[in-house]
């Protein structure tokens, strides 16, 4: 509403579970032995996720020997791994299921504060969404010239990398509290150059700046070194990148740490924009400057959560006012609605999609927060929350 896959192999990341025996001395400080087992089929290994969710008592845990071979097909499942473009001629109907079971395992372990499992997983994740990309490419570079779906397709793509480089990030969070075993997996694994032809040149621009920012700056001094070794190995990447053509130019601020409920609001602030919101763990900031066919540039700084189908962003524009930013969200369908808080309140319900926005002033710059998605897919009382969040930076 604010904007009015080849078929090569994959080389998995090597975790520590992944041995056809290893050792494990956590938990009750005696080192067992893990068998592995057969592989799951991505269908065995969907129903397997959904268990565990349903019942979080019997997801499987690394300091659990009875359950410990399970965690290691969770991790391990080549199904996930080994295919090719003609997996995208049924639109990649399986990974449509495979992402938001990814994210109900992720909030389950962390609610269970199982942080080694959460690395493990995270990895794994990693290895899924460079198989994804790569089937996904093959794909798109078999489709008949100027065929209607291929732009989609590949700013589909884009928002995997980007899911992706988030993912990435997350798991700079997490070997704070992790084991050192997993710690150093996730270390070695983000210090290969080659670890990172997935990525997108902004994605890798997102891990600079959350290491600059936030870990290298703040995290615990004994990391430090590690990070300052894995962000040289990053900035090398992202030197390689050239920037594509485009019209809009866009930089990231670096992402705080990964939190347990999605919608338990926390403050971020735009540092470009000079304004802040409380909005989920996994809110980005990024400004955008733009530059228009007749020449004109102008610069927008944004804020957005997005999960599944429902965006929370608040956004401020230089050179707008809240007026005209106003008016035009009227000509399109908007209606005001009444509230005893400060700005103009918008809404618009069509077709089981509710927007609800506030536009005000802040700084000079036309500022506007805003929900968007499914009637009742964000609890009412976060949208208000959000809405009422909006303010110039403390």
């Amino acid at each position: 509403m604010l904007a009015a896959c080849s078929a090569a192999s994959t080389k998995s990341t090597v975790r520590p579970d992944q041995t056809k025996t290893s050792a494990d001395t956590r938990g009750d400080g005696n080192a067992s032995r893990t068998t592995e087992t057969p592989s799951w089929t991505r269908a065995e290994w969907l129903r397997a996720a959904a268990g565990f969710v349903a019942q979080p008592a019997t997801m499987p845990r690394l300091n659990n020997a009875a359950s410990r071979p399970l965690f290691h097909k969770l991790v391990t499942t080549k199904a996930w791994l080994n295919h090719d473009w003609r997996i995208f001629k049924r639109n990649g109907a399986e990974f449509t299921l495979f992402f938001p079971a990814l994210k109900k395992l992720t909030m389950t372990f962390m609610a269970l504060n199982a942080v080694d499992e959460l690395i493990g997983l995270g990895l794994y994740s990693m290895d899924v969404y460079k198989a994804f990309i790569r089937s996904g490419v093959g794909f798109i570079a078999r489709l008949p010239a100027g065929d209607p779906t291929s732009k989609t397709r590949k700013s589909g793509l884009d928002k995997v990398r980007f899911g992706a480089a988030i993912g990435a990030c997350g798991l700079l969070y997490l070997v704070i509290d992790g084991s050192e075993k997993y710690r150093t997996s996730v270390f070695d694994t983000l210090s290969r150059p080659a670890w990172y032809s997935f990525h997108s040149r902004e994605g890798l621009q997102l891990m600079l700046a959350t290491l600059d920012e936030r870990l290298i700056k703040s995290g615990p001094i004994g990391l430090r070194p590690r990070y300052a070794k894995v962000r040289a190995v990053i900035a090398a990447e992202y030197g390689k990148r050239k920037r594509p053509p485009s019209p809009v130019r866009v930089t990231y601020q670096g992402l705080g740490p990964p939190g347990l409920k999605l919608w338990k609001l926390t403050t971020v602030v735009s540092t470009t924009g000079k304004f802040s919101v409380r909005i989920g763990p996994g809110g980005v900031a990024k400004q955008m400057v733009i530059t228009h066919p007749n020449g004109h540039t102008s610069v927008q700084h944004r804020i957005t959560l997005q999960s599944g189908k429902s965006v929370l962003e608040a956004l401020c524009a230089d050179g707008r006012t809240h007026e005209s930013i106003a008016a035009q969200l009227l000509s399109i369908g908007l209606v005001p609605e009444k509230s005893q808080h400060s700005g103009r309140w918008l809404r618009m319900n069509r077709g089981g999609t509710s927007v609800r926005m506030r536009v005000l002033s802040i700084g000079g710059r036309g500022c506007v927060a805003s929900v968007e998605g499914p009637t009742g897919h964000v609890p009412a009382a976060t949208v208000e929350s959000f809405l009422k969040s909006l303010r110039a930076a403390p």
